[in-house]
């Protein structure tokens, strides 16, 4: 089984992930496939980005044209793109914490990242995630975090280390931004806490991060 990592900051992995910048793309054409899906010319646009994002990162040098099926949020997207492979003749195994792995040989890997693409293309995350987080939502990210997430994480036992500032979270980049939950998911993840066998257990105790709705209201 390989691991293959869906591009949606997250689970937090998540949030930080949707500081990833689609800008690099920018002189690309919007294909036909997204012109007239969304209310929204720019949207199309981010979805295009995003599009030829996943062509670089995958290798594709001649795209497929896809017809985009529907728009998914950020907390659905791994378990849908996984049921559109295993539609598409694939096996994936689901972990409990939301990651996905797939068996493909080296012969395959073509026509794999390639059906991949097609599924990602198909149901994009919603182009409100797209964007990056402006600091009014780093801000309420933190307050999750100081407030709610911090003082969880002490109640069941882990020690997350230094807090900083809200300024000095804010100034940091935001590929580097402090998230407390990191060192605690290696420490589930290698085995090394007593009560938690897996990520997802603690984190439905602890969420890591503000709901969706809350963060883009």
């Amino acid at each position: 089984m390989r691991p293959v990592t869906t591009l949606h900051l997250i689970r937090l992995c998540v949030a930080l992930a949707l500081a990833i910048s689609v800008g690099a793309c920018s002189g690309d054409s919007v294909p036909s496939a997204y012109e007239g899906a969304t209310s929204r010319p720019d949207d199309a646009e981010l979805y295009a980005k995003r599009a030829a994002s996943l062509a670089d990162e995958y290798g594709i040098q001649n795209p497929p044209a896809v017809e985009m099926v529907r728009p998914v949020k950020p907390d659905e997207d791994t378990q849908i793109h996984a049921q559109c492979m295993d539609d598409s003749g694939w096996s994936s195994k689901r972990h409990p914490d939301g990651s996905v792995e797939y068996d493909y040989s080296t012969q395959q890997e073509e026509q794999f990242f390639q059906d991949l693409y097609v599924c990602q293309v198909q149901y994009p995350t919603e182009a409100k995630y797209l964007g990056g987080l402006e600091s009014d939502q780093w801000s309420k990210m933190y307050d999750h975090y100081v407030n709610i997430f911090v003082p969880c994480a002490e109640r069941e036992g882990f020690d997350v280390g230094e807090i900083p500032s809200r300024d000095t979270y804010l100034a940091q980049p935001d590929a580097e931004k402090w998230f407390p939950g990191r060192a605690i998911r290696q420490t589930i993840t290698s085995g090394s806490s007593e009560r938690f066998q897996d990520v997802e257990a603690f984190e439905a105790i602890c969420p890591p991060t503000p709901e969706w709705e809350d963060l883009y209201e």
